[in-house]
């Protein structure tokens, strides 16, 4: 990156882009897991169509902004770290571990719109889809901690 004064700017910002880029990943995840748990567990409710509007709205108008902001305070963040710290086989990594997170986040919205539209089986597997979630964001996390404690 360059010495101009917004690359200096940018610099300068990456502690608090990184803790903005964790809270956007934190609540973007404890989002879709509602999502998710309220999807899976609608068949057990009266309306379970009213359930899977709520789901789908909350992924609709909290999920998609939270990633959305997660992904640009990355890439700012990613761009402001000097290219010695950020390895070629770490932002493959990422990159993997986020399109696994993108995957499980378009399923758990195509689900919650299934139930929406009043179909109880579309509730069925959404277990697998918490686990996947779960264990998506934690090679995400686990890549950028052996980010940071790399010298």
């Amino acid at each position: 990156m360059q010495d101009t004064p917004a690359a200096l700017v940018l610099q300068h910002c990456v502690p608090l882009l990184g803790a903005g880029a964790f809270v956007a990943l934190s609540l973007w995840i404890g989002t879709l897991f509602s999502v998710s748990w309220v999807t899976g567990h609608a068949r057990w409710m009266a309306d379970d169509a009213d359930v899977g509007r709520i789901a789908a709205a909350l992924c609709r108008r909290w999920a998609t902004p939270f990633l959305m902001g997660f992904v640009v305070l990355t890439s700012l963040l990613v761009v402001a770290t000097p290219d010695a710290q950020i390895g070629t086989a770490q932002l493959v990594a990422a990159g993997f571990a986020l399109a696994g997170m993108l995957g499980v986040h378009g399923s758990i919205w195509r689900h919650a719109a299934r139930v929406e539209r009043g179909s109880v089986r579309a509730a069925r597997g959404d277990g697998m889809r918490r686990v996947a979630l779960v264990l998506s964001l934690a090679t995400l996390l686990a890549v950028v901690s052996f980010r940071m404690a790399a010298p």
